[in-house]
C-alpha cells in the first residue's frame, strides 16, 4: 500500500486567537470533510522560533532526559562559555535529539523540508536561512513557490514548510494589525494551492496539519537585561531570545544580588533560579543561572519591535492545530491523551502514527 502524504504547515508567529479571526476560509473548513475540529495547542516556554520548531521536530521538550537541547534563540555553550546564536549557525548542529524525518526513514517515509529550520534527515532540504535575505513580506511566496517544486521533482510522502512572513509581519506591525491578519489569509490561499496541487500530482488524498511554533504579544518598550543588573551591581552574559531570557553570571556570590536587582525592577513576570527550571522542562546545561519572563508589553531583545513572543502569555503559547484528511480521524481516536491536552511536542508521535498505520 502506497504510504500517505502529509503537509505540515508552521505559521510561523500565528496565535490561535489570530488565526481565528483571520480571514481563512480554506483552513476554517477544511476538516469539515472528515469530523475534524481545529485544536488550541500549547507552545512551551520560551515561546520562541528555534526551540519550538525543534520540538515540534523532534517531539521533545528542550530539557529533561533526552531534550532536544535548544532553551533559546541564544544560549551560552557550557563547554567553551560563548554565546551561541543560532542565526549565525544551522540549526541542525545545536540539536541533541532525532529529528523527525530520521524518525520515520526506517518506515521509508520521504521527508522535506521548505524552510523549517530542523531539515536533519530530510531527502530534499530548502533552509531557513536564504528565505531570510527577501523581503520579511515576500517569504512566504518563495516557500509555497519551493514546495510545489518538491511535489513535482521530489515525490515526498511528508513536507514540512515553515511560513515565515506571519511572523514578520506580527513583530513590525503588532498582532492587532491589519498587516498580521493579511498575512494569514494570504497563508490560507497558499495552503489551499498546495494540498489541491499535490492531490492532483499523487491523484490521491492528502492530510494536512497546520501549527505555529508560537503566538504574538503586543509589545510597547524594550528592557535590556544587562543594564538592569548592571545597575544593580552585578556583572552577566545575558542571551535575551525576545521576551525570554538566560543569565548566567559572572559569580555566583551574586545570585542574591541579581535576583533582588530582576524582580523589583518590575520588568519580569518571572524569575527563576536555575535548580527551578525544571517546572518548565528546561533543566538542561545551557540554561541560565538564572532564567526571567519578560512582563506585558516589554520587550528584551530588538528594540522597536511591535509585536514578540518567549514569554507565558496565552496570546504567546496558545497556538493553532487544525487537522484534514482521511487518516487524521483514526490517529486522533487512537491517542485520546493528545485532544485531552494538545501540546506541540506531541505533534511528532502523532505524525509518526499516521505512517505507521499502513
Amino acid at each position: 500500500m502506497a504510504s500517505p502524504k502529509l503537509l505540515v504547515v508552521i505559521l510561523d508567529g500565528a496565535s490561535a486567537r489570530a488565526l481565528e479571526q483571520a480571514d481563512t476560509p480554506y483552513l476554517d473548513m477544511c476538516g469539515n470533510e472528515f469530523g475534524l475540529k481545529p485544536m488550541i495547542g500549547h507552545a512551551p516556554v520560551p515561546t520562541i522560533t528555534y526551540g519550538n520548531h525543534a520540538c515540534i521536530m523532534t517531539g521533545r521538550l528542550a530539557g529533561g532526559p533526552g531534550g532536544h537541547g535548544i532553551v533559546g534563540n541564544l544560549y551560552r555553550d557550557p563547554e567553551t562559555l560563548e554565546i551561541v546564536n543560532i542565526d549565525n549557525m544551522h540549526p541542525n548542529q545545536c540539536l541533541q535529539a532525532p529529528s523527525l524525518f530520521e524518525l520515520l526513514a526506517p518506515l521509508g517515509v520521504r521527508g522535506a523540508s521548505v524552510a523549517e529550520p530542523v531539515t536533519r534527515g530530510a531527502v530534499f532540504a530548502s533552509p531557513m536561512a536564504p528565505y531570510f535575505t527577501l523581503n520579511a513580506l515576500e517569504r512566504d511566496v518563495r516557500a509555497a513557490d519551493k514546495v510545489l517544486d518538491v511535489i513535482s521533482q521530489v515525490q515526498p510522502d511528508l513536507i514540512v514548510v515553515n511560513f515565515l512572513s506571519v511572523d514578520a509581519a506580527g513583530e513590525r506591525f503588532g498582532p492587532e494589525s491589519r498587516e498580521y491578519m493579511q498575512i494569514l489569509h494570504e497563508a490560507d490561499l497558499h495552503i489551499n494551492a498546495l494540498v489541491a496541487t499535490w492531490k492532483k500530482a499523487v491523484r490521491g488524498p492528502v492530510n494536512l496539519l497546520v501549527t505555529s511554533d508560537h503566538g504574538m504579544h503586543a509589545v510597547e518598550r524594550a528592557v535590556n537585561p544587562e543594564a538592569v543588573l548592571r545597575a544593580g551591581g552585578v556583572r552577566a552574559d545575558v542571551a535575551a531570545s525576545h521576551r525570554a531570557a538566560h543569565i548566567y553570571l559572572q559569580d555566583l556570590a551574586d545570585l542574591p544580588r541579581a535576583m533582588d536587582a530582576l524582580q523589583d525592577s518590575g520588568a519580569f513576570s518571572t524569575v527563576l533560579r536555575r535548580e527551578n527550571l525544571g517546572a518548565l522542562s528546561l533543566d538542561h546545561p545551557r540554561s541560565g543561572d538564572i532564567f526571567v519572563l519578560a512582563a506585558p508589553g516589554v520587550e528584551l531583545q530588538k528594540p522597536g519591535l511591535r509585536g514578540s513572543h518567549g514569554s507565558s502569555m496565552p496570546e504567546e503559547t496558545q497556538v493553532p492545530m487544525i487537522f484534514a484528511g482521511p487518516h487524521w480521524p483514526a490517529v486522533l481516536a487512537q491517542n485520546p491523551a493528545f485532544a485531552q491536552q494538545p501540546a506541540l511536542h506531541g505533534l511528532a508521535g502523532l505524525i509518526q502514527a499516521l505512517f505507521s498505520a499502513l
